[in-house]
């Protein structure tokens, strides 16, 4: 039994799309949402399951649960029975973490993830009552008590930890959903090989070619994206000191920090270690925009012509990278995120 697989079978990508369509942000930021949020709130509640008064609140509110809504969850998204679902979540999350730690925690989600307050806020509220829904169904099938759901939710730490995107429970350390249970650490599993993926179909159209013309577009790719490193040193940055914080330097200095990550990817290993840092440049590229946005206009178009120039060079690198064995699905969201982000300064 794992109890994140469990209740993420309702969290098909047709209702991510209408999860994400109701909350206003795309497809894959919703999804990144969600595979960030059902994990913390199944840890903030076995974290709460592990201590005597938090398991009896726990076992009020599985008690309220609607034996229905797991059933109608889907078809309950982008209707008018939403926003009940929603403040329905979002008082129970309340009611067992308290209000100032679901905030925060709401807070460190869409910073993690790059989303607005309102849309972390939404999808947290939405997926309260996925798993509160599913720990109420799995006690009732098991008879379980007080007790006996707190052991359960302790058999499946393991399960939560896996299912926890690397850096993220680094980033909910400060806001108080762990506090009383140890934070679930990230060991990623290792998965296998593109080449120990490949289909016999896709084995027999390889053969069809000389394996070396296989190689040309990696080759290409490689060839812009070292010529772009090699031919590119620090960037100097203008002064731009339209807060306490020279935003110009400042981006600079990111932009090296992201481009030094991206080079660093090679393979699947070197991608996953990568992400909690490509996390934190991406969400440190949301202060710059909030910070350039106090500045005045002409500081606001020197900040887009420092940036303009990086983005089709560091495109290039992100191209070459994620063509690295495994590299593309565990890091390809947050590289377009910075993309998208880089290219919202560009436009002043």
């Amino acid at each position: 039994m794992n109890i994140v697989t469990i209740a993420s079978s309702l969290l098909t990508p047709a209702v991510v799309a209408r999860i994400a369509g109701a909350l206003g942000i795309n497809p894959t930021l919703a999804q990144m949402a969600i595979t960030a949020a059902l994990p913390a709130i199944l840890a903030g509640i076995s974290g709460k399951a592990a201590q005597p008064a938090g398991r009896s609140a726990l076992m009020g509110l599985l008690d309220q649960q609607n034996p229905t809504m797991l059933s109608k969850f889907a078809e309950t998204i982008g209707t008018g029975n939403q926003p009940a679902l929603l403040e329905t979540g979002s008082k129970a999350l309340q009611g067992l973490f308290g209000q100032a730690t679901t905030q925060a925690v709401s807070g460190a989600l869409g910073k993690f993830v790059g989303i607005p307050a309102a849309a972390s806020t939404g999808v947290l509220g939405l997926l309260a009552p996925v798993a509160l829904g599913t720990l109420a169904k799995e006690r009732t099938a098991k008879g379980l008590d007080a007790s006996g759901l707190a052991a359960m939710l302790a058999g499946q730490r393991d399960n939560i930890s896996m299912a926890m995107p690397a850096g993220f429970a680094d980033v909910l350390k400060g806001t108080g959903l762990f506090d009383g249970a140890t934070a679930p650490v990230r060991e990623p599993a290792a998965k296998p090989s593109g080449a120990a993926m490949a289909t016999p179909a896709a084995a027999k159209t390889a053969r069809s070619f000389p394996s070396w013309l296989l190689l040309l577009p990696a080759l290409a790719l490689g060839l812009v994206a070292w010529q772009y490193l090699s031919t590119r040193g620090p960037v100097t940055a203008p002064s731009l000191t339209g807060t306490s914080v020279d935003i110009g330097k400042r981006t600079a200095g990111l932009y090296e920090g992201i481009k030094t990550s991206v080079a660093g990817i090679k393979d699947e290993a070197s991608a996953t270690a990568s992400l909690p840092k490509l996390r934190e440049q991406s969400a440190a590229l949301l202060d710059i925009r909030d910070m350039a946005e106090k500045l005045p206009t002409n500081g606001r178009k020197d900040l887009a012509a420092l940036v303009s120039p990086w983005i089709p060079g560091l495109q290039a690198l992100i191209t070459s990278a994620i063509k690295a064995p495994g590299a593309e699905t565990t890091v390809k969201p947050v590289l377009e995120q910075i993309i998208e982000r880089l290219q919202s300064l560009a436009k002043g």
